[in-house]
């Protein structure tokens, strides 16, 4: 094996564990080929302690009980479901990293959001810092009169560079109570002999800005891009470094976009925003539950496959559609895709089709898609999975508007899902005929109130009738048999 250049060394692209020498997988994470070369620093932040040094000049451990556990402030962004993702608003000496593919639209939000901020009574044209380590000051200017909700500009601070110095001499100079930095891989600092973008530069660069954010008491929002498997470019510890990871997902043929949280210390994950994408940048959607299904054809007209089901993000309840297509093979391997739902979760649920109903699917091509483009990734989807892909090969359709959520065991059981009654009530909400849950949840629907139970209907497959002549919203099936038996009771 050829000698290490001096001053090298190699760091894992994944966890920034470092090596003196190339090796094919990461001897701490395990990840193979994502050790990277790097110039070897030396760092004096570091050093011993000093003899002599008084006791008292360094933090001292205090005990569990005199520590004041108020729930910090918040600052309201003017950016309504911005603050929703994030629990609620800004936290002062808080950092926040938005990662999103190139061209989606990352850095119009963050602009949109600084315009907000910086609007808001009380602030002035110091309240924000805004480092367009890839644009030009122009550019930014001119995108910022583009997407202006008035016809004024609210005032901020614009500084168009990435060297790692003069930012944070702007952020000593200003004090800004809210920095933000468009984008990480673009930020350099000239103590590392790094290009802009390498794992060293990232890493430090980073660190840099959020210390010099949390001693002044600002908030910092960072950029970040992601790589073409999803996840964030640059080290792993980026993400560890910061308090709170978003994702703006989406896809640029379609104008909507969703900004999740994966990653809070001051509120709960996977709490998503939905917005649109116009000509003035991005709009808000206040209420999202049925944004999903909009515009879609009545029930039955689109041909069978078409299912709906209740997602859960976070502490809101989507409403979308899963389609799936299943047909003879013509020629060749067979073809099965899927998106918006795991491809291992839909090969799990054709497993579960094949043995407790007999079917066939062997020698079927298989396609899932949720429509909208909305990924779900919980458990519940599966019943409708299921329900779809069986009306797809049957050539059934639903004969009214039904949303169907549950999670299948391996023998065919409906398993318990989260919040059922949330899921239920965006349905009844948004005027579907009924919701079909698993029967492990039906005692969420029987508590008292004022001394009567609440009315639901347990149907049976031998017993079901027309949607029409049901007179409850909520049904419940213990098994994949009996909830087909309800979504297709004709079959």
């Amino acid at each position: 094996m050829a000698k290490t250049p001096s001053g090298s060394i190699f760091v894992c692209a994944s966890c920034g564990c470092e090596s003196t020498r190339w090796l094919g997988r990461c001897p701490n994470c395990l990840e193979w080929n994502t050790l990277r070369e790097e110039a070897r620093t030396h760092s004096g932040a570091l050093k011993n302690t000093p003899k002599g040094t008084p006791k008292d000049t360094y933090i001292q451990s205090q005990a569990l009980s005199a520590i004041d556990a108020r729930n910090e402030e918040r600052i309201k962004t003017g950016y309504s479901e911005f603050d929703i993702v994030i629990g609620g608003g800004l936290v002062q000496g808080a950092a926040i990293l938005l990662g999103g593919e190139p061209g989606i639209g990352k850095s119009t939000l963050l602009l949109q959001l600084a315009s907000a901020f910086a609007s808001l009574p009380g602030q002035n044209a110091s309240s924000v810092l805004y480092v367009g380590a890839e644009e030009s000051a122009n550019q930014i200017a001119m995108r910022a009169a583009r997407i202006a909700r008035d016809e004024k500009t609210p005032d901020m601070q614009i500084l168009s560079t990435g060297a790692l110095e003069d930012i944070t001499n702007a952020i000593t100079a200003l004090s800004p109570r809210l920095v933000i930095i468009d984008s990480i891989q673009a930020v350099y600092t000239s103590a590392l002999h790094a290009s802009p973008g390498s794992l060293s530069q990232v890493r430090e660069c980073a660190w840099m800005l959020t210390e010099e954010c949390r001693a002044r008491a600002g908030t910092l929002i960072v950029s970040g891009h992601v790589t073409k498997d999803g996840t964030l470019a640059g080290p792993k510890i980026l993400e560890h470094l910061v308090d709170t990871v978003l994702y703006f997902e989406g896809s640029r043929d379609r104008e909507l976009r969703i900004l999740r949280s994966v990653k809070n210390r001051f509120g709960g994950v996977n709490e998503i925003a939905v917005f649109t994408m116009g000509e003035k940048g991005l709009h808000e959607i206040a209420d999202p539950g049925g944004v999903f299904i909009e515009g879609m054809p009545k029930i039955g007209s689109h041909g069978p496959g078409s299912i709906l089901t209740a997602a859960l993000e976070g502490n809101r309840v989507l409403l979308a559609e899963v389609q799936a297509l299943v047909t003879p093979r013509v020629s060749g391997s067979i073809v099965r895709t899927t998106d918006g739902v795991d491809a291992n979760r839909v090969q799990r649920v054709r497993a579960i089709l094949e043995s407790q109903l007999g079917m066939n699917l062997g020698d079927q091509d298989t396609f899932v898609n949720v429509t909208g483009g909305l990924e779900i990734n919980e458990p519940a989807v599966e019943l409708a999975i299921a329900a779809a892909i069986y009306g797809s090969a049957r050539g059934l359709c639903p004969d009214s508007r039904l949303i169907v959520a549950g999670e299948l065991g391996l023998l065919g059981d409906l398993r318990r899902i989260p919040q059922a009654e949330k899921r239920a009530a965006q349905a009844r909400k948004f005027g579907m005929d009924a919701c079909i849950l698993p029967e492990a949840n039906s005692g969420e629907f029987r508590r008292a109130d004022e001394g009567k139970e609440t009315s639901v209907l347990f149907a049976a497959p031998s017993s079901s009738p027309s949607m029409a002549t049901r007179d409850a919203h909520v049904l419940f099936a213990a098994n994949l048999r009996d909830a087909l038996a309800i979504i297709f009771p004709e079959n």
